[in-house]
């Protein structure tokens, strides 16, 4: 049911091209690091000449990573976009948190 529901967002995303992602790590209670994945794009309609903009957010879920260093995440997102069918060529902006790791002009993510 879970990937039906991540197939289903992901083809609406292949209808828009503003897309992006916001990504955070945390923990669990065992310790595993997860990062969670999380897209957004923007929906217009037109009807009867009269515009609409929907912004979309859906959490598309959580994986689990090795460690939180700024190049196993990079790799590990940039395979779950390929997975998704999610060209990062249709990627328009990122969010991250303020974690160390995440920034930074020569090691970030």
């Amino acid at each position: 049911m879970a990937e039906h529901v991540k197939r289903t967002i992901t083809g609406e995303n292949k209808l828009r091209k503003i897309l992006q992602h916001y990504l955070d790590c945390t923990p669990d209670i065992s310790k595993t690091e997860h990062m969670t994945i999380i897209v957004c794009f923007v929906h217009v309609t037109c009807s009867d000449g009269a515009y609409g903009v929907k912004i979309c957010e859906h959490f598309l879920g959580f994986v689990p990573v090795a460690d939180a260093t700024s190049s196993t995440l990079t790799n590990t997102e940039l395979e779950f976009l390929e997975k998704m069918n999610i060209p990062l060529s249709d990627m328009r902006g990122q969010g991250y948190d303020n974690g160390a790791n995440m920034k930074g002009k020569h090691s970030g993510l």
